[in-house]
């Protein structure tokens, strides 16, 4: 697998689990769920990560407690078969520290 093959897998598990378009109840406007709905900018930017990152929408009701373990696991997973790509570049042991 390739880096490009492998930025793509992840790409699209965070739009197929993760990302999910929520709408304000007071003024009805949608955004993605890791925007600030409050705030103008953060909903234009995260729309826009939305579109390049060819999310399809999905209303789909996530806990942001299960968006954020499952985003922290699929950069794990990502950054350790990154590394494992890329030890021509940089050879040696890679290792997750233990948390503190």
């Amino acid at each position: 697998m390739s880096i490009a093959e492998l930025r793509q897998e992840y790409h699209r598990y965070i739009c197929q689990e993760i990302i999910r378009i929520k709408r304000d109840k007071k003024s009805a406007k949608e955004y993605p769920n890791f925007a600030d709905g409050s705030n103008r900018s953060s909903r234009e930017i995260s729309w826009g990560i939305a579109r390049s990152l060819a999310c399809s929408i999905s209303y789909e009701n996530i806990q942001e407690q299960t968006a954020g373990d499952r985003f922290e696991v699929a950069t794990k997973n990502f950054l350790e078969q990154a590394f494992i790509l890329l030890q021509h570049l940089r050879p040696g042991n890679w290792y997750d520290h233990p948390q503190r």
